[in-house]
């Protein structure tokens, strides 16, 4: 593994830990239905592998707390919180539903 990718995802792991601080949060990836932090973690390494820009913010005025993911491509221009908040979810696959 690049020793620069391996360092940004925990940055990135750190980072999210820290801002979480063990609440009870539920998490949303783009385009995925929400989902639980562990997911979003496993999303959010893989991501930051293959080369992604992944941020979070963490939403405490929600209830329960929102943990929200957004990643773009190097050269594209970061999306904005509103526009990541508004990104439709992705139809389902049946044929992923079932591992």
């Amino acid at each position: 593994m690049n020793p620069e990718v391996g360092a940004r995802w925990v940055e990135l792991r750190r980072a999210l830990e820290c801002d979480l601080d063990d609440a009870d949060a539920v998490a949303t990836v783009p385009t995925w239905p929400p989902t639980t932090v562990e997911a979003a973690l496993v999303w959010a390494r893989t991501s930051v592998y293959e080369g992604w820009y992944v941020t979070h913010l963490v939403d405490r005025r929600e209830e329960p707390t929102t943990l929200w993911m957004k990643v773009w491509e190097f050269g594209d221009d970061e999306p904005t919180w509103d526009d990541v908040k508004t990104t439709p979810v992705a139809p389902s696959n049946p044929s992923n539903d079932f591992w």
